[in-house]
């Protein structure tokens, strides 16, 4: 049985995740879909040298998403979603990935799976696993630093325990990875008030700047323990509709100067 909420279905903003460019096409899948075939192998698991010049693919109708993640951070809210697109062609799928800001839309195809693989979770799980035991590419990192929440998709074919498991590969070579407790700290210590979160973070890190420190150099590497906390506070649903529900806001750029992250929290209630 897949988890779901309906967080998916009422945030206006993913409607990105199912828009489709006015130059995209047919013909533009079909030729990404070809290059993506050179490579993409069985024995690469049908993944694919990155691509990462296909931000006008977009995601055409009947794609199948696959996960999705985003970044609560008003100086710049992202949202990031995996997703097979059919290529019209012949019976495979294009491995879709895109990051989303208020500012650049990018999209990088990661693989070409075969149509019968695309139909069974199993099998395109193995082939995910792929792709985030390597965090997507060097140059084309699925997670850099460490999103702030997980939505459950009515639409995937993978149940959350699954995509945990794929999350966590990636999650542990975030840039960030070192400060998923304290992450975890503040999601707890602020619970469903993403506003005065990221209002503290924001005065801590000015604080930490203007004293002349930040991180120590030597974290202890996070525990399992660290990260099965982290996981289970990112994919609250609670807390994910707390996060979804104030990106708009977020979005529309009313926290793009420092004095606004406060301006927020007063706005939307948390201060």
């Amino acid at each position: 049985m897949i988890a779901t909420n309906n967080v998916w279905k009422t945030f206006p903003l993913m409607s990105f995740f199912r828009s489709t460019p006015k130059d995209s096409g047919e013909q533009s899948i079909e030729t990404i879909a070809a290059r993506a075939r050179r490579t993409a192998t069985e024995e690469s698991a049908y993944l694919c040298t990155p691509m990462g010049d296909c931000a006008a693919l977009g995601v055409v109708p009947h794609s199948t998403p696959l996960i999705a993640w985003g970044s609560f951070n008003p100086m710049g809210p992202t949202m990031c979603s995996l997703a097979l697109v059919p290529s019209h062609g012949s019976r495979e799928h294009l491995l879709f990935f895109r990051v989303h800001t208020p500012f650049t839309t990018t999209g990088i195809v990661f693989g070409l799976v075969p149509d019968r693989l695309s139909k069974d979770p199993g099998r395109i799980c193995r082939t995910l696993e792929q792709l985030f035991t390597r965090n997507g590419s060097n140059e084309f990192p699925l997670i850099s630093s460490l999103p702030t929440y997980f939505p459950a998709i009515p639409e995937s074919p993978l149940s959350m325990t699954q995509v945990k498991s794929l999350v966590l590969l990636a999650a542990q070579q975030a840039t960030d990875q070192a400060n998923v407790s304290a992450l975890s700290d503040g999601i707890e210590r602020h619970w469903c008030n993403p506003w005065e979160r990221t209002k503290v973070e924001f005065d801590e890190s000015l604080k930490a700047f203007q004293l002349g420190s930040g991180l120590p150099l030597h974290q202890p590497r996070p525990t399992l323990d660290d990260w099965e906390r982290w996981w289970a506070l990112v994919s609250h649903k609670d807390h994910v509709t707390s996060e979804v529900s104030q990106m708009p806001t977020a979005w529309q750029g009313q926290a793009m100067d420092p004095g606004s992250i406060h301006r927020g929290a007063r706005t939307n209630g948390f201060d």
